[in-house]
């Protein structure tokens, strides 16, 4: 969930392209499972895996499968979802090792706007605001 822009730049500093600024300290995750998983954690409700599997949840996202010719590993990649409120960060330095490694790897990518969209949306789940209680409007 951290902004391209600032691991392109992390990585710049990193390789000594640029100079002057701290490194960033971690990189922000948000835990993506396969859409069956998720369909499990989400609250029995009227319609309410309905809206998720529409991404019409402001909670959760659905990302559509990946083909294996699409999949780096040549596998494919089955349907996922993310609730954004199970994310988690890991420190850079870490995910930089286990990128040397080999150990973790890139698969695939959300092209635009698809990345924008999920990362606009896990923006704003984030940010809202808690208010003392409900509106209470009669109908």
């Amino acid at each position: 969930m951290t902004q391209d822009c600032d691991l392109e730049q992390d990585s710049k500093l990193r390789t000594g392209i640029i100079q002057g600024q701290a490194p960033l300290a971690n990189v922000l995750f948000c835990e993506a499972m396969v859409t069956t998983d998720l369909k499990v954690m989400v609250p029995p409700g009227k319609d309410i895996w309905k809206r998720v599997v529409q991404n019409k949840d402001e909670r959760y996202q659905c990302i559509e499968a990946i083909p294996p010719g699409l999949d780096l590993a040549g596998e494919g990649i089955a349907c996922l979802g993310c609730d954004f409120k199970r994310y988690f960060t890991v420190p850079a330095d870490e995910v930089y090792f286990r990128i040397e490694l080999g150990q973790v790897s890139r698969r695939s990518r959300l092209i635009t706007p698809y990345a924008e969209h999920l990362l606009s949306r896990f923006c704003i789940f984030q940010s809202r605001v808690p208010l003392p209680q409900n509106h209470d409007v009669p109908l």
